[in-house]
């Protein structure tokens, strides 16, 4: 009995497809730079070859299991594929099956062909399932095989394009979305909890460059909460296609609002939280970055009362990721980072969940102009971090 030795891997891509030709060529041209980014740096021999209308990369080379491990975290990438590539006559396309059917089915085994196709050919998907499986059938039915269409125990795949076939039998999931730095540039508000870290993460996946700005708004002063936070801001890293990420760190503003009389019957709650968004702003202008990603979610009550108050103080678009996803989208992607000791959000000066009570007010001038001030200088003071 021979063996499967794969050398290929095919990778599909889903959504940069549904954009018109000339943004589809360009996050492919996008997705390839990524995909050398990741292999180069991990020091993978290998070849690409691209299929542009096809909808498709091949990567050949000799560390598959490696290789899609390293693509299966690629932003764009939907899923991948150890193939086996044939020219699409049927006699390739049946030697190969035959192949694959002798190291897969074993004795009792109950399997299917499925069949895709593209272009133009002198045969039907059907009619290569049914040839495959009646040879398949003829040549090992002393051990006791028979087709289920519901559920085998093996599946063969065989894709076919145009002049090429491709036979396989996994399938391992992408993370899908769109390739890094394919879209605008955002900063995102990053604490270092679950949520910041999703939200942030998420719009990575949607194609952005994103720059996490950390604020150092701690109920008590706590240098290793920080090196913490950074930490989790490195778990990121992965999923950034280039070796230049970093991370702002805004210091603790306490002493600056203390200096402003003019803030002093200002809920210090609503204070922070203008100022959060005001800094994000200023850095948003230096890094040429179009919007500002918050974390927020329906259970976030204030959320909805402060909206406007926030919205008219800034003028940078603003990102919710979270507040489409249910409590299942985002347990689902919970149990994805379970490895990952993030910041309690009870550990935060911001607690969002227990400031329900929050009257949220209108700001004077004045008011307006000593936030404004503050925020000024927390930007000067600010950390860039490389991570």
């Amino acid at each position: 009995m021979s063996q499967l030795n794969f050398t290929t891997l095919l990778l599909r891509y889903g959504e940069i497809s549904l954009k018109s030709d000339k943004v589809r060529r360009r996050f492919e041209k996008q997705l390839e730079v990524n995909i050398k980014y990741v292999l180069d740096k991990e020091k993978i021999a290998y070849k690409i070859e691209r299929l542009p209308l096809q909808g498709r990369f091949f990567i050949h080379t000799d560390s598959i299991e490696e290789t899609a491990k390293i693509l299966s975290e690629v932003f764009g990438i939907v899923s991948i594929s150890p193939v086996k590539k044939v020219n699409s006559e049927l006699s390739a396309i049946f030697d190969e099956g035959l192949k694959f059917a002798d190291v897969l089915i074993k004795k009792d085994n109950t399997f299917a062909i499925r069949v895709r196709r593209s272009g133009q050919h002198e045969y039907t998907s059907q009619d290569v399932a049914n040839e495959v499986g009646a040879l398949i059938n003829k040549k090992f039915n002393k051990r006791n095989i028979k087709v289920d269409l519901t559920n085998p125990d093996v599946t063969i795949f065989i894709e076919i394009r145009g002049k090429w076939a491709y036979i396989f039998k996994d399938t391992i999931d992408g993370l899908g979305g769109f390739p890094y730095n394919s879209q605008d540039n955002l900063v995102s508000l990053f604490f270092g909890d679950f949520n910041s870290f999703l939200s942030t993460w998420l719009m990575l996946r949607k194609g952005c460059r994103v720059i996490p700005i950390f604020f150092n708004f701690w109920k008590f002063t706590n240098q290793n909460l920080s090196n913490h936070v950074i930490k989790i801001a490195q778990n990121l890293k992965k999923y950034v296609n280039s070796d230049k990420f970093h991370i702002y760190e805004i210091p603790d503003c306490k002493k600056l609002i203390e200096s402003h009389k003019s803030l002093e019957n200002v809920d210090k709650f609503q204070i922070n939280l203008q100022l959060m968004f005001l800094v994000a702003e200023k850095i948003a202008i230096l890094e040429n970055a179009r919007g500002i990603v918050t974390f927020h979610t329906f259970s976030d009550i204030f959320s909805l009362k402060f909206l406007n108050i926030i919205e008219n103080l800034v003028k940078s678009p603003i990102f919710r990721p979270l507040l489409g996803k249910n409590l299942d989208n985002l347990n689902e992607l919970m149990d994805k980072f379970e490895n990952i000791s993030f910041i309690n959000r009870k550990d935060l000066l911001l607690n969002f969940n227990e400031n329900e009570k929050i009257k949220f007010q209108d700001l004077n001038q004045l008011e307006i102009n000593s936030i404004q001030d503050i925020a000024e200088k927390l930007v000067k003071s600010a950390k860039k971090i490389k991570i």
